[in-house]
């Protein structure tokens, strides 16, 4: 193979590789950012950097520092050919943030409950913003077109909740999407961290499985009847796939250097997202390379709504407030 074709295909397979690890990961106008502006800045320090204020912590605004948002939305079949929809119903059950440092050469990833609260903006029909509502994180997604717009709302209404924080790129991916992994994965081997016997008999606590492909999808969607029912138990089984997909996935791209663009071929069609090869390429590398740094959670208080009867997490402010700092920020030492 010539110099120029090897190039090509060592492209392609690190985007493929981002591409599926973020698959992994996520879960396996409003047309455009609305504008970010610096509103918790102070003032400037005598060097003429600024200075923010967190949670009546001051700080100094860390550079160059990437947020990518990295969803899995509980709609099936292909993206590509579903037509956009306004009200489209379709819930984004997992909202993870990886956030790249490139000055420490770090990155993090920060997830955010499904049931957190949230300000969104309320369109019509026509896809126009009418008002703003506080509701679910997962519903915010159901309040766009299904596609990019649905996308860009809930990067939107997380990036508010992080101080506003701009949201680089985005990646969602579908239901389908999680029997596509096992199966290109060749099934994966979890320890069951939840009784889900009522799902599946062999899907006991404490049990060793090989997930088939419809076992995958139970251990990383299901909820109601499940445990207590609450979609921190199944955050807690998501992870728990996400780090033996994760540490598969690499091993089969050790064995087979075209198994990146087999799966990415195999899971484009379900996935929605901003971002360029570049891009992709760009992120892998810096994935590959850097250290993971763990990152506070973001805790909440789970009460059941009287006027809906669903869940509401009503998010702690200080644990917002750590997380926001440890990722995007510096603090000053007055001492």
């Amino acid at each position: 193979m010539s110099s120029k074709n090897n190039k090509q295909v060592n492209k392609k397979s690190v985007i493929a590789l981002i591409a599926t690890l973020v698959i992994v990961a996520a879960g396996l106008g409003i047309m455009n950012y609305f504008e970010h502006s610096d509103n918790n800045a102070l003032a400037s320090d005598d060097r003429g950097q600024e200075i923010y204020d967190i949670g009546g912590q001051k700080c100094y605004k860390k550079q160059n520092v990437e947020t990518y948002l990295l969803m899995g939305v509980d709609s099936t079949g292909s993206v590509k050919e579903a037509a956009p929809d306004a009200n489209n119903h379709c819930q984004s059950d997992v909202n993870t943030l990886l956030v790249i440092d490139r000055v420490a050469n770090t990155y993090s990833t920060l997830s955010i409950n499904r049931d957190a609260m949230v300000t969104t903006k309320i369109l019509n029909q026509e896809g126009n913003p009418v008002g703003e509502s506080v509701l679910q994180l997962a519903l915010v997604h159901a309040m766009g077109d299904g596609k990019e717009r649905s996308c860009e709302m809930t990067a939107d209404s997380i990036s508010a909740l992080l101080y506003d924080q701009p949201i680089d790129g985005y990646v969602s991916l579908n239901i389908d999407s999680i029997g596509e992994i096992n199966k290109l994965l060749g099934g994966v081997e979890v320890t069951v961290n939840t009784d889900l016997t009522s799902e599946d008999p062999a899907l006991r606590e404490g049990a060793k499985v090989r997930l088939t492909d419809k076992q995958a999808e139970i251990f990383v969607r299901h909820r109601k009847g499940v445990a207590d029912g609450t979609n921190e138990n199944r955050m807690s089984r998501q992870k728990v796939f996400i780090e033996a997909a994760s540490d598969v996935f690499k091993e089969k791209c050790r064995e087979d250097d075209q198994f990146a663009l087999k799966a990415v071929k195999e899971l484009d069609e379900y996935m929605v997202t901003d971002l360029t090869n570049s891009q992709f390429s760009k992120i892998a590398k810096a994935v590959l390379k850097n250290k993971e740094v763990k990152c506070p959670e973001i805790t909440g208080k789970r009460t059941i709504s009287d006027y809906s009867g669903w869940a509401e997490v009503n998010l702690d402010q200080k644990s917002i407030d750590k997380a926001v700092i440890e990722l995007f920020y510096t603090p000053i030492d007055d001492k």
